[in-house]
C-alpha cells in the first residue's frame, strides 16, 4: 500500500463532500504534469467532476469511477448531546451498528439507534458530550459523518473503511501514470465523478459534456466468496466484467475488447449478472447512445469499517485497463 493509496482512503468523501478526494486527485495530476512531463489537460466541472483528458483523434473514449462514499447527515442535536442523523446514499444499517464515524472536521462518535427498530429513523450519534450546546460547538444540523475503521494490510489484502470507494480512484491515477500517449489515436476522457450514491449525478452531467463515443465505468462489487456454499465473486480472481445489471447490459463490442485484452495478457476475469446498477445505466443513454460497459474490483464487506481488497486484483485492473485503452477502436 503506498502513500498515494493511503491518503486517497484516508481521506474525508461523503458524497457532496468530495473536496478532499478532488485535492488529492488534482495535486497527483499536476505530479505527473511536472516529473513525467505529460502536460495532461484537466479540469473541473459546473458539476464538480474532475476530467483528465489525454490524447488526440476522432475516437472518444470516457474512463468513469466516483470519488464519493456513502455517510450520515446530521438532522437534529437533542438537549443530551445526542445526533439524530440519516444515510445519505443507500447503507445497510445491520452492517454498520456500533460503527465510529468522524465528521469533516475529525470529531469522532459512535453509532445506535434509539429505539430497539434498527432503522433509518432511529439513527443516532454519540459524541460522548452532555449538552446540544456544547456538541453544536463542533457540528451542526447539515453537517456529514463518514464511516471510519482501522486500515491494516494482512499479505496482498488492505482492509479499512472506504476503500471500495477511493480504490478505484487511485486505479485510474496510476493508468494515467502509465499511459503511453505517442501511441494514442483517440481521445480519452479519464472523469473522477461526484455524487454516485445520490443517483449518479456526476457522470450524468460529463457523458453529455464529453459526447464520448465508448465509455467504461470502474467501480468496485460485493465479492461472496466469505460465505458457504457456492460463490462466483472471489478476491484474487481477477477484474469482474458486469455482463447484466437492472441498470446496464455491456455492448457486445465493449464485452469482446475486454475479453480480447484479458486473454492478450493472460489476465483473470469474472463475469457477473446482478440486480445492482451502476453509472452506466445513465451514461449509455446520453447524447443518442453510448457504448458502455462496467467492470469492478472484487470487494469484501462493503460499506462496512472493515472492508476488503486484494492488491493483485488491483494490479490486474491497471493492466486491463491500461491496455484496453491503447488497444484499437471501438467502431463508431
Amino acid at each position: 500500500m503506498d502513500r498515494l493509496m493511503e491518503s486517497l482512503i484516508d481521506s474525508f468523501g461523503v458524497s457532496t463532500k468530495e473536496e478532499n478526494i478532488k485535492d488529492i486527485i488534482k495535486k497527483q495530476i499536476k505530479l505527473m504534469n511536472k516529473e513525467k512531463l505529460l502536460n495532461l489537460d484537466f479540469n473541473e466541472d459546473e458539476m464538480g467532476n474532475i476530467v483528465v483528458k489525454v490524447g488526440e483523434g476522432t475516437e472518444k473514449l470516457m474512463i468513469c469511477t466516483h470519488m464519493d462514499n456513502t455517510g450520515l447527515m446530521v438532522m437534529d442535536i437533542d438537549d443530551r448531546g445526542f445526533l439524530k442523523v440519516i444515510p445519505v446514499g443507500n447503507i445497510d444499517l445491520k452492517n454498520i451498528s456500533a460503527s465510529f464515524f468522524k465528521s469533516q472536521q475529525g470529531y469522532i462518535g459512535r453509532m445506535g439507534f434509539l429505539k430497539e427498530d434498527s432503522s433509518k429513523d432511529n439513527l443516532f450519534i454519540d459524541f460522548g458530550i452532555s449538552t446540544k450546546e456544547k456538541v453544536k460547538e463542533k457540528i451542526k444540523e447539515g453537517d456529514f459523518l463518514e464511516l471510519i475503521g482501522k486500515k491494516i494490510q494482512v499479505e496482498n489484502k488492505i482492509i479499512g473503511a472506504n476503500i471500495h470507494s477511493r480504490i478505484a480512484c487511485y486505479i485510474i491515477l496510476k493508468v494515467i501514470e502509465n499511459i503511453s500517449i505517442k501511441n494514442l489515436n483517440k481521445e480519452v476522457y479519464f472523469v473522477f465523478s461526484v455524487q454516485k450514491e445520490l443517483g449518479f449525478k456526476g457522470a450524468k452531467l460529463a457523458a453529455v459534456n464529453i459526447k464520448p463515443h465508448s465509455a467504461i465505468v470502474l467501480d468496485s462489487m460485493e465479492s461472496n466468496d466469505a460465505k458457504e456454499g457456492s460463490y462466483k465473486i472471489a478476491l484474487d480472481k481477477g477484474t469482474i466484467m458486469s455482463v447484466f445489471d437492472r441498470s446496464l447490459v455491456i455492448h457486445n463490442e465493449i464485452k469482446e475488447k475486454i475479453e480480447k485484452v484479458s486473454k492478450k495478457l493472460d489476465l483473470k476475469l469474472q463475469y457477473s449478472i446482478s440486480d445492482g446498477e451502476n453509472e452506466g445505466g445513465l451514461i449509455h443513454k446520453e447524447v443518442g447512445g453510448i457504448k458502455t460497459g462496467m467492470i469492478a474490483l472484487p470487494c469484501r464487506y462493503i460499506n462496512t469499517s472493515g472492508e476488503m481488497i486484494s492488491l493483485e486484483d488491483v494490479a490486474n485492473t491497471i493492466s486491463l485497463l491500461n491496455e484496453f485503452i491503447h488497444e484499437g477502436s471501438i467502431e463508431n
